[in-house]
């Protein structure tokens, strides 16, 4: 090395939708993180070419209008944070094939398994475990009585919602709300309620993840990763499916998760995956 920083590129492809900013928090965790651990990031919304090792969020989106032929080169890694079950579009599949040809890092053990028995070891897996970072380092606002669901409204959602709504329990709704003004909302709420956006349902870690971070603590069902239910079961309070009944349950603490998990130290173990 000639003293000067490694450097990562970050690439977040754009929806063509109108929705945006989906990883948006964490992207800006890991270009934090990768900065204090004495690395240049840089950001990209196409797929640029260079020799740095680059992350790419959103892979899936390249196939939504069309079908590529995409083959990343060895220094390319697909985060991908998509369920892999409950999908079966056309376009989706061949995303599918796409992401067992490349370089993966995961947030599931099941995900993670589908993609290996497909591919064999020919290309490498990462299981990325998150952990505690502050998204908001300032105090305030102060915690209110309602539970709050942010997220993209499906009729099962939508159904699910009302029913506890109808059966009493003191809910929010946010739907399509981004950035500050939807983590203002997440740090006042009493807790989320995180329901799968499918069925089967994987645990939807990337969801758990902010809202911990932001100090809220979660009611989650608990879907079908074994795992990842074994570990996030003392963070989270999980259920089979969530019912009015679950909240009778007090939540779990977020305490524990902030002292027992650390975002950083996860980037550490990403950053020795993408070096070997």
């Amino acid at each position: 090395m000639d003293g000067s920083k490694k450097e990562i590129t970050i690439v977040d492809i754009p929806s063509p939708g109108i929705l945006g900013g989906v990883y948006s928090d964490l992207i800006l965790a890991l270009c934090h993180s990768m900065n204090s651990l004495g690395f240049k990031v840089s950001y990209e919304r196409d797929l640029v070419r260079t020799a740095n090792p680059v992350i790419i969020f959103g892979l899936y989106r390249e196939f939504i209008n069309n079908s590529p032929q995409i083959q990343l080169p060895p220094n390319y890694f697909n985060f991908n944070l998509a369920p892999i079950l409950g999908t079966h579009t056309p376009w989706f599949q061949n995303y599918l094939q796409c992401a067992c040809k490349n370089n993966l890092i995961d947030y599931s053990y099941s995900n993670i398994s589908y993609f290996n028995e497909k591919r064999g070891t020919s290309k490498a897996s990462y299981l990325f475990n998150f952990g505690y970072f502050d998204l908001m380092p300032f105090k305030g606002p102060e915690r209110g009585d309602s539970y709050l669901f942010y997220g993209k409204l499906n009729q099962d959602r939508i159904e699910r919602l009302k029913s506890l709504q109808n059966s009493g329990l003191k809910l929010n709704v946010l739907h399509n709300v981004w950035g500050h003004e939807r983590d203002i909302q997440i740090r006042k709420a009493k807790a989320i309620v995180n329901i799968g956006k499918y069925n089967p349902n994987i645990l939807e870690v990337y969801r758990i993840w902010h809202s911990l971070c932001l100090g809220t603590p979660v009611y989650s069902d608990a879907g079908i990763d074994e795992e990842l239910i074994k570990h996030y079961s003392k963070y989270v309070s999980l259920s089979e499916k969530l019912e009015i009944d679950s909240f009778l349950v007090p939540p779990v603490s977020v305490d524990l998760y902030k002292r027992e998990t650390s975002f950083i130290e996860s980037v550490k173990g990403l950053l020795t995956f993408i070096n070997q």
